[in-house]
């Protein structure tokens, strides 16, 4: 069947055409239905307010010194990218920035092995496929970025796409999906995550177009209309329909709870500046969070009950390497039941802490991120709770 033309500038729900694409790891062939981005307005969003959080966050707690190491520590020697958290308990798996090299890294001693000593050139970031020893990686070539599919079990490379600006691996790691910008309109496509198998889903008018894969039966994509400021967020399910998570949202940052249920979001709300929510991948409902802080320096624990975060305590300028506002941070977890504010690291001027990228391990021991300020990895134990 010819792939449909869905204009994402204009998002409701008005069916149009189907075309046939699978998502699902399980899912041979489903049905797609499409829909456009009409001049409708969505309905208004819910919001809510947690009866217990207080105004401000609570006094700091005591944190006993033999508990946790008391200030977050370097674990790489040098700048990182593309940090992940592989299948060995406690580990995690980075690129070394400049030269592209691949290391692991043991939380709990420290020890560092080498996983690739290959340099290479052209290495901007890789996206480390779940559940597998492969990667997805962007290289630059000649002012052309391309991406790349590699196995380091078989040593099989294949490229992705021919001009691809955005791409996402599903969680399952089995799928991937992507914006091509080749055509007359961008299109998305999803095909296995070697690059094979590929169809397109439809093609788009969108600008800014990003996508990401919280949970195997939703991929989210994010987009700006040309006439106003802030981002639209849709979610596309496994038989194809479109709907819409927000909308509208200036400075929009977000990331997904381990399981892909929850979403933590930031955007510019006028009159108060950054203010930070959450919600449910499958409600309506927005609850607001009693932190001052961005999403994008955010980590969920795996209860999806607490989040660890950057909290900003000096603005700097903008840091163009990440294109985000450089600012000098503590460190804090919210329950999110409650609003309890626990203050894990104060800060102090040596070393300057910002936090970026940041993750929890997979033993909820250890708060992970990339430092700001030289790019390279670090972790903070966490208390016991």
């Amino acid at each position: 069947m010819k792939p449909f033309r869905a204009n994402l500038n204009f998002v409701h729900e008005r069916r149009i055409a189907s075309a046939g694409v699978v998502i699902g790891a399980l899912v041979a062939t489903v049905v797609v239905t499409a829909f456009v981005w009409s001049g409708v307005a969505p309905r208004s969003r819910q919001t809510a307010s947690i009866a217990n959080i207080p105004a401000d966050t609570t006094p700091p707690q005591t944190l006993s010194p033999k508990a946790v190491r008391v200030a977050p520590e370097p674990i790489s020697e040098h700048a990182v990218s593309s940090v992940a958290h592989s299948r060995t308990p406690d580990t995690v798996r980075y690129y070394e920035q400049e030269t592209g090299r691949a290391f692991q890294v043991d939380l709990r001693t420290l020890k560092t092995e080498t996983l690739s000593d290959r340099k290479l050139p052209g290495f901007i970031q890789s996206f480390w496929v779940p559940n597998a020893d492969a990667v997805v990686s962007l290289f630059d070539e000649a002012g052309s970025k391309k991406y790349r599919y590699y196995d380091y079990q078989t040593r099989t490379a294949k490229t992705i796409g021919s001009a691809v600006s955005t791409l996402a691996v599903s969680p399952s790691g089995r799928r991937i999906a992507f914006i091509d910008t080749t055509g007359e309109y961008q299109a998305l496509y999803i095909g296995d995550t070697d690059g094979t198998a590929v169809r397109k889903v439809f093609d788009t008018r969108a600008q800014h177009v990003a996508l990401s894969w919280p949970r195997e039966d939703a991929l989210v994509l994010t987009s700006r209309r040309p006439d106003r400021a802030g981002t639209d967020m849709s979610v596309i399910g496994l038989n194809g329909e479109l709907r819409v998570l927000m909308s509208n949202r200036e400075n929009l940052e977000y990331t997904w709870s381990p399981d892909g249920s929850n979403l933590l979001f930031s955007y510019f709300f006028p009159g108060r500046g950054i203010t930070l929510w959450y919600r449910s991948l499958d409600s309506a409902l927005e609850i607001p969070v009693p932190l001052a802080t961005s999403a994008w320096k955010c980590a969920w624990h795996n209860s999806n009950e607490k989040i660890t975060c950057g909290v900003p305590t000096t603005t700097l300028s903008r840091d163009v390497a990440s294109d985000k506002t450089a600012t000098i941070d503590t460190i804090a977890t919210i329950d999110l039941r409650s609003g309890k504010v626990s203050n894990l690291y104060t800060g102090s001027r040596e070393p300057l802490i910002g936090v970026i990228n940041p993750s929890i391990s997979s033993s909820q021991r250890y708060f992970v991120f990339t430092n700001l300020f030289d790019r390279r990895l670090m972790e903070l134990e966490l208390p016991a709770y």
